[in-house]
């Protein structure tokens, strides 16, 4: 789907002017919270089944992978310890894997972290938000529904700021 921005400009011809709207290039950045949370709406959201999968792989990849990281740290303790015999190509392998690793001290990186953590805060507390305003929102409705047969009697509805009577929030407990 191709997508188009435009500005709007003011072009000036013989001395008249008219407004226009001129193509400006754009680009959309997105972060991976972003990509998940637009992904997760877009497939119906509410339903949990597509998000609940989505992280209960996630959360066997990061269980697989921690289990993995205490062999290996049981492995370069018991070598320290003389416990177990040194294999230089697992300890160079182990050595370069930890060399391509980012530094978690580096600026960057951190700033980076904080960035997208902050972005997954955001998305969790505006999924939040979203859902308490739909759970509200078919709350109203259905308490029209319930009320709209009261008009019909003759006991009258909520008009205005102030309920009709007495204090505003307070004409509920006069119908």
């Amino acid at each position: 789907m191709n997508k188009h921005a435009y500005e709007p400009s003011v072009e000036i011809k013989e001395r008249t002017s008219r407004p226009v709207f001129i193509e400006v290039p754009y680009k959309v950045e997105t972060g991976e919270a972003e990509r998940i949370a637009v992904d997760w709406t877009a497939r119906g959201g509410g339903s949990g089944t597509s998000l609940e999968s989505h992280l209960q792989t996630q959360r066997s990849a990061v269980k697989m992978l921690h289990e993995r990281i205490l062999v290996l740290v049981k492995y370069i303790t018991d070598v320290i310890s003389g416990q177990a015999q040194k294999d230089h190509a697992t300890l160079r392998a182990l050595s370069a894997l930890i060399a391509s690793l980012p530094a978690t001290e580096n600026k960057a990186f951190r700033d980076e972290f904080s960035t997208e953590y902050a972005d997954v805060q955001l998305t969790a507390v505006l999924s939040s938000l979203t859902k308490s305003t739909n759970i509200l929102n078919d709350l109203v409705d259905k308490h029209l529904v319930l009320t709209s047969g009261r008009e019909d009697r003759g006991m009258g509805r909520r008009r205005g700021m102030m309920g009709g009577r007495g204090l505003p929030g307070d004409w509920d407990r006069h119908h």
